[in-house]
């Protein structure tokens, strides 16, 4: 490829990214996308059934006073910005790591 190819290519990506809506308020901060989307990750571990694995992210939304549709939202949002997620991941690794360090191991309690 020439290197006004390349140059052209760049540009254009850059225009695309620049040229993108900054997050809307019902966008969730950083740091709360980062300890929801920890506490969601780990229930794919859980050896429960879908519907309790259903049960306990409704209860994780509410723990945080949001919706699914914030919550997918946010992540549609960032789905092409790929600073934002080393970001995030370094976040939810130290949330993880914290409740290693805090919590006492037992297993999760589903309330309905």
């Amino acid at each position: 490829m020439s290197s006004l190819k390349l140059l052209t290519a760049g540009l254009l990506l850059a225009l695309l990214f620049a040229c993108s809506p900054e997050p809307s308020a019902s966008h969730l901060k950083k740091e709360t996308f980062s300890k929801v989307l920890a506490e969601m990750m780990t229930l794919q571990y859980l050896k429960i059934d879908k519907k309790e694995k259903a049960v306990l992210a409704r209860n994780i939304l509410k723990k945080y006073h949001i919706t699914r549709a914030q919550f997918d939202s946010t992540k549609a949002y960032y789905a092409q910005k790929p600073d934002f997620w080393v970001d995030v991941f370094k976040r939810v690794k130290e949330h993880l790591n914290q409740e290693l360090r805090t919590k006492p191991r037992h297993p999760a309690k589903v309330t309905r």
